[in-house]
């Protein structure tokens, strides 16, 4: 059964409703997975002194935030069963993501760490496979917002400018 040919309120049939909280068990996985990785990445930044304790102690707590959002999302998934809520609450999730990979853009070095939109790049893709075409549009605009408004942030001087030890730059 093709999800776009249900009307937006109907109920989705468990089959369907099975399929999908399977899928997001399976993204649950890999956004932990992901994450132990870059937080490796990050352990070992921190040992050869590109990263201070301070950024090290941000992106811990992002890549905290990033694996223990997955078991109350994957509770609440159990008892969605429309499909307009289904989708939205889908977005939900994509946008909490987009937070955590922000955060750690932020504590890596903000606009300086900007090689690391390329996590919001995986992200895209994993959703273009997974998810129903226009996600994939939406959850580009909300990379981009999030990210705009980090930048945003750090330079109308909300949140503080981390600057790289090694390079010094600022």
């Amino acid at each position: 059964m093709n999800p776009e040919s249900i009307p937006p309120f109907e109920q989705l049939p468990a089959d369907q409703l099975k399929e999908l909280h399977r899928r997001h068990l399976r993204g649950a996985f890999v956004r932990s997975g992901a994450s132990m990785g870059m937080w490796t990445f990050a352990l070992v930044a921190l040992i050869s002194g590109t990263i201070n304790p301070y950024q090290f102690i941000g992106i811990s707590a992002s890549i905290l935030f990033l694996i223990f959002m997955n078991p109350p999302i994957l509770i609440v998934l159990k008892y969605i069963t429309g499909r307009f809520t289904y989708e939205y609450f889908s977005v939900f999730i994509n946008q909490l993501e987009i937070i955590g990979y922000t955060a750690i853009i932020y504590f890596t070095g903000g606009i300086q760490a900007s090689y690391l939109t390329l996590l919001y790049a995986a992200l895209i893709a994993y959703v273009g496979v997974v998810a129903p075409r226009r996600h994939s549009f939406i959850v580009a605009s909300l990379c981009i917002a999030t990210f705009g408004l980090m930048v945003g942030l750090v330079y109308f001087g909300f949140i503080p400018h981390h600057s790289c030890p090694k390079t010094g730059l600022e």
